[in-house]
């Protein structure tokens, strides 16, 4: 590095600390609307050039705007921090449901805030910034379609989910009534009349000395040994049916979360770009807040300045 440009680095940094620079970027971070947005703002360095910061102010300034015509303001609400999820499905890996769903989420947010910037004569700088904004409204469906609030995989993503489901409601239903019957039944021999569970099975807690009147299967006793904690016989087979019909449900589930992962994998180049378009929203309206909590200069005078 040469004297001057050495000369010129120790002169910026001693101006950002005149300025109290990371203060400054602290109180920032308080207005931005999403977790990647502050700590965007956290970190963010000056401009270095003039042409730069310009731009930066112009899009401060259209944005700030728009938030103050919009009731209520410009939301974020729905914009999610997925850069992970994104990486992870761009390496052949599968996301949770949950992790996908705010990716549906999150597209439906960036079609809402592109529409409502859009505007070529009004705000140039931002329509330029999301001209090229893709949000892929039939990955998003999918998505929509696929998964419940939560993330849940919902019945309706696939037949064969469905109808396992289905066949499971009616195993667990035969289940709890052979149980029921069983505590009616023989209600003399029982330390309590609750299913309990053990290693995953429901049991019922049967006085030691009448375990031979239940045949079924101990699962564990009490300190005492008094009572023996027992999965009736008649229901053992109908356990593992369910258990079976559980471990099916999972990789139907997860064949499913493939899928929908490996189609974010291959929109990954749109979805970055999204995300960092979103990011700029985000840091842009940030800007426009915070000057107006300081009472810094009002668009009108910055136009006459020009």
């Amino acid at each position: 590095m040469s004297f001057e440009a050495s000369l010129q680095k120790s002169t910026f940094q001693e101006s950002l600390e005149l300025l109290e620079w990371p203060r400054v970027c602290k109180q920032l971070s308080m207005f931005a609307s999403t977790s990647q947005g502050r700590s965007y703002c956290l970190n963010f360095n000056l401009p270095r050039d003039i042409q730069t910061s310009r731009l930066k102010i112009e899009e401060t300034v259209e944005i700030g705007l728009l938030d103050q015509f919009i009731e209520g303001g410009l939301s974020f609400y729905g914009v999610n921090d997925i850069g992970q999820t994104l990486k992870l499905c761009a390496k052949g890996g599968i996301a949770s449901g949950e992790e996908l769903l705010a990716v549906a989420n999150t597209l439906v947010s960036a079609r809402k805030l592109r529409r409502q910037i859009q505007s070529e004569d009004v705000r140039p700088r931002l329509t330029a910034l999301v001209k090229d904004l893709s949000t892929m409204p039939d990955l998003q469906k999918k998505l929509q379609l696929g998964l419940e609030e939560g993330g849940r995989v919902a019945d309706r993503a696939s037949t064969v989910l469905s109808g396992l489901r289905r066949r499971r409601g009616e195993l667990l239903h035969l289940r709890k009534d052979k149980m029921k019957d069983l505590l009616r039944r023989y209600a003399t021999i029982f330390q309590d009349k609750v299913v309990a569970e053990r290693n995953g099975r429901p049991v019922l807690a049967v006085k030691a000395n009448y375990a031979s009147q239940l045949p079924g299967l101990v699962h564990d006793s009490s300190a005492s040994g008094s009572t023996l904690f027992i999965e009736p016989q008649i229901i053992i087979l109908n356990g593992n049916q369910i258990v079976d019909i559980e471990s099916q449900i999972s990789q139907e589930e997860r064949r499913l979360l493939a899928e929908w992962s490996s189609m974010v994998g291959e929109k990954f180049p749109q979805l970055e770009h999204l995300v960092e378009i979103l990011l700029q929203l985000d840091f842009a309206l940030a800007r426009s807040r915070y000057g107006q909590w300081i009472g810094g200069v009002e668009p009108t005078l910055l136009e006459d300045a020009n």
